[in-house]
This record gives C-alpha cells, sequence and structure tokens, in this order.
C-alpha cells in the first residue's frame, strides 16, 4: 500500500477485519466522520497526549501531522492514568502514548477506561 498524500485514508486490510471478526473497533473511518457510538467499542492502539490533572484528565489523539479533527476523551481514574500522569510529571515536554482501552458514552460525552498507556519514543521523528 502506497500513501501518496498525507491526508489518504489508510484503511484496514480486509484479512485484518476478519480476524478482528465481530469486535467493537473504533476504525479511522469512524474517527474521521465525527464519532458517534451506540455502544461501548475498544480503543487500540492510538497515539495520544494526557492532559490535564487528577480527575479533570483528557485524552487527546495525536493526527500525526494528517489533517484531522481534534478528538478527546474524559479519562476515567484508574491505575494506567495514575502511572501514565506520574511519567508526564517528569518530563518537561508532552509525552504521546501509545493507548488501549474501553471508550463509552455517559450524557452526551465521552469516556475512556485505559486498559493500557505505553510511552512512545519518536526519535526526533515528529515536531512537538
Amino acid at each position: 500500500m502506497c500513501i501518496r498524500d498525507r491526508n489518504d485514508v489508510i484503511k484496514m486490510p480486509d484479512e485484518v477485519l476478519k480476524k478482528l471478526g465481530g469486535r467493537r473497533v473504533i476504525r479511522t473511518e469512524e474517527l474521521e466522520k465525527g464519532l458517534v457510538l451506540e455502544s461501548d467499542r475498544m480503543l487500540a492502539n492510538r497515539i495520544g497526549f494526557i492532559e490535564g490533572e487528577k480527575i479533570n484528565s483528557r485524552l487527546v489523539l495525536d493526527s500525526l501531522g494528517r489533517n484531522a479533527q481534534r478528538i478527546s476523551f474524559h479519562l476515567l481514574p484508574c491505575h494506567a492514568l495514575e502511572r501514565g500522569q506520574q511519567l508526564q510529571a517528569r518530563e518537561p515536554e508532552d509525552v504521546r502514548f501509545k493507548t488501549a482501552g474501553i471508550v463509552t458514552r455517559y450524557k452526551g460525552e465521552y469516556y475512556l477506561l485505559l486498559q493500557r498507556a505505553i510511552r512512545v519514543y519518536s526519535h526526533g521523528n515528529f515536531g512537538n
């Protein structure tokens, strides 16, 4: 697969979609249309930043240079969030995290229960 433009749509290959089966995973196409969830979904391997402190934290997805709308989720208190916040507090700049978790909707707002937040090192490839 060749990406000619940084805003080209990157689609999941059909064989990967078959392996996922009926799992409810948030796909890039859904994010581009604007996020509207009818039921809980998995957010898997998405890069983002943890913003805010304590109970007012949000995960803001990073578009990595693509022309995409800014999507964020309220973060529910959990151990993965606590570790991410501790790591962010030790660093002078924003830290990118590869995240996974369950997204749910409550009173029109989206909430994410982090199951994983792993620091991503850019090695100077991406400006921050």
